[in-house]
C-alpha cells in the first residue's frame, strides 16, 4: 500500500513542482510594477515613507509649537472691545459720565436717572513676573524640542537596522531556495539514474523508493524556501512604508556603515556617545526638573503690567480730547490654595526623580545591548569559519559518496546522508554568513550610528 501510495504521488508532483526558483521566488526582470530598489533605496524609503518616523517628524512640530507658546508668553496680550452700556445705577452714572467728559452740573447723585453709553478701547497685559515660571517653561520647550530630534533619530537609528535585518533575510531566503533547488536536481538526477540501474538489474526497487522519499522531503524544503522568500518580500514593503501588495525585489548589493566598531571598548563609548534614546531621556529629565522648577514657582508673587485706551460718549461720537488711558502695575500672592501648589510640587519631584531612573535604567540597557552585540559578532564570525570548513567537508563527501554509489560500491543509505548533510552544511554557510552581517549591522545600531550613514 505504501508503495503504490508513493508511486502515486510521484506522477502528480512532477508538474507541481515545475516551476523554477526564480519564477517563484526571483521576480520576472521584465515586470514594469516591480519596483527593484538597491538597500541604500530601501533605506531611504523607509526613511520618507515609513508612519512610524513621519509620526516622529509630527511629535516635532508638536514640541516647536509649545515652544512658540512658552515665547509667547513673554510678548503682552492686546485686545480690542466695545461695548453698550444702558441702566439706571447712580455708581456707574457716574463714572460713565466722568468719563465721557459729560458729568451734569447739579447732577442728583442718589437719582441722576438712566443713562447709555458707548465704549471702545484698547487693553494691553504683559506678565513681568511670575517666579521665573515663563523663563522655565521656555527652557522646557527648548529642551522639549532637542528631546523630540533625539527621538526622532532613535527611530531612525531602529529602523535602518530592521530594513537592513530584512534584506539580508531576502538575500537569505533566496541562497536557501537556491540550495534547495540545487538538493531537488541533484535527487532527481539520481532517480533517473536509478530508474535506469533498476531495469538493467543492478539497482533494488528499494534504494529508488529511498530516494524518490527523499526528492519528497526536498520538494517540500524547495516549496518552503519560496514561501519564505514571498514572505521576506512582503516584510520589505511594509518596513519601507509601501503597501504589502506591492511587488518588490532585493538587488545584490550592500550598505556602508561608517566606522563600525569591531572592538569592545570602542563599541561601548560609542554607544554611551551616540545613543539617541540616552540623549532624550537626559533631555526628559532635564524637563522633569524645570517643571519642578515651574510648580515651585507658583509659591512666589506674580507682577502683572496693565494698560488701557478707551473712549465713552452716549452718542458714539468720539473725539480725541476726550480720550481715556490708565496704566498700572499691580502685584498678587497667593495666600492659601487648597495646599493645590504643594501638591503639584510633590508631583513633580516624583516625575524628576522617575525620569531619573528612566535614564539610569537605559544606561544599563545600553550596556546590556552592546555586550550583547559583540559577543553575538564573535559568535558569528566563528559560526562563518566553522561553516565554510563544514561545508568544504560535506561537498568533498557528497561528491565522492555520489561517485561510490553510482559505480556501486556505497549503498543509498550514505548516499542520502552525504546528500542531506552537504545541503544542510550549505544553508549553514549562508545562514552564517547573513547572520555575521547583521551582527554588524546591530552593533552600528547600538552604537547609534546607521542613521548618520545615510544622506537625506
Amino acid at each position: 500500500m505504501k508503495k503504490i501510495f508513493l508511486i502515486t504521488i510521484f506522477l502528480v508532483l512532477p508538474g507541481f513542482y515545475s516551476v523554477s526558483c526564480e519564477e517563484f521566488c526571483d521576480l520576472p526582470q521584465n515586470n514594469p510594477e516591480i519596483r527593484k530598489m538597491s538597500l541604500e533605496e530601501a533605506v531611504k524609503t523607509a526613511l520618507e515613507m515609513n508612519p512610524q518616523v513621519k509620526k516622529a517628524l509630527y511629535d516635532t512640530r508638536g514640541y516647536l509649537a509649545d515652544y512658540d507658546n512658552a515665547v509667547s508668553q513673554f510678548m503682552p496680550e492686546i485686545s480690542a472691545y466695545a461695548e453698550y452700556l444702558n441702566g439706571d445705577a447712580p455708581s456707574s452714572y457716574l463714572f460713565k459720565k466722568i468719563d465721557q467728559r459729560k458729568l451734569p452740573e447739579n447732577t442728583d447723585f442718589n437719582d441722576p436717572g438712566s443713562f447709555d453709553n458707548f465704549e471702545t478701547g484698547i487693553s494691553a497685559k504683559m506678565r513681568l513676573y511670575n517666579g521665573n515660571r515663563t523663563i522655565n517653561s521656555k527652557k522646557m520647550a527648548e529642551q522639549g524640542i532637542d528631546a523630540g530630534k533625539f527621538m526622532e533619530d532613535e527611530i531612525k537609528n531602529s529602523l535602518i537596522f530592521s530594513v537592513i535585518s530584512v534584506w539580508y533575510d531576502i538575500l537569505s531566503a533566496k541562497d536557501f531556495v537556491r540550495i534547495a533547488k540545487e538538493s531537488v536536481d541533484a535527487i532527481e538526477e539520481q532517480v533517473r539514474i536509478t530508474r535506469i540501474k533498476l531495469k538493467g538489474g543492478s539497482a533494488l526497487e528499494s534504494d529508488l523508493l529511498s530516494l524518490k522519499a527523499r526528492l519528497l522531503a526536498s520538494k517540500e524544503d524547495f516549496m518552503e524556501a519560496k514561501n519564505r522568500c514571498r514572505i521576506m518580500r512582503i516584510n520589505l514593503a511594509l518596513i519601507t512604508g509601501l503597501d504589502p501588495e506591492t511587488e518588490v525585489d532585493a538587488s545584490e548589493d550592500d550598505f556602508q556603515i561608517n566606522e563600525i566598531p569591531l572592538n569592545y571598548n570602542d563599541l561601548l563609548e560609542k554607544s554611551l556617545k551616540n545613543s539617541p534614546y540616552l540623549k532624550a531621556l537626559k533631555k526628559q529629565t532635564e524637563i522633569a526638573g524645570l517643571k519642578q522648577r515651574i510648580e515651585k514657582g507658583g509659591l512666589l508673587p506674580v507682577v502683572d503690567l496693565k494698560a488701557d485706551y478707551y473712549h465713552d460718549d452716549s452718542d458714539f461720537k468720539f473725539s480725541k480730547d476726550r480720550a481715556n488711558y490708565r496704566v498700572g502695575v499691580m502685584m498678587g500672592v497667593k495666600i492659601f490654595d487648597g495646599f493645590s501648589t504643594s501638591s503639584r510640587i510633590k508631583k513633580a519631584n516624583a516625575m524628576l526623580k522617575k525620569a531619573m531612573e528612566n535614564e539610569r535604567q537605559v544606561l544599563l540597557q545600553i550596556k546590556m545591548r552592546a555586550r550583547k552585540a559583540f559577543f553575538d559578532y564573535e559568535l558569528a564570525g566563528e559560526k562563518l569559519k566553522t561553516a565554510k570548513l563544514q561545508k568544504q567537508e560535506a561537498e568533498a563527501s557528497y561528491n565522492l559518496v555520489r561517485k561510490q554509489y553510482e559505480g556501486g560500491s556505497a549503498d543509498i543509505t550514505r548516499y542520502l546522508n552525504a546528500e542531506l548533510a552537504r545541503n544542510s552544511a550549505d544553508i549553514a554557510e549562508r545562514s552564517a554568513y547573513y547572520q555575521t552581517k547583521k551582527a554588524r549591522a546591530a552593533m552600528a545600531e547600538v552604537a547609534g550610528l546607521l542613521y548618520k550613514s545615510v544622506s537625506y
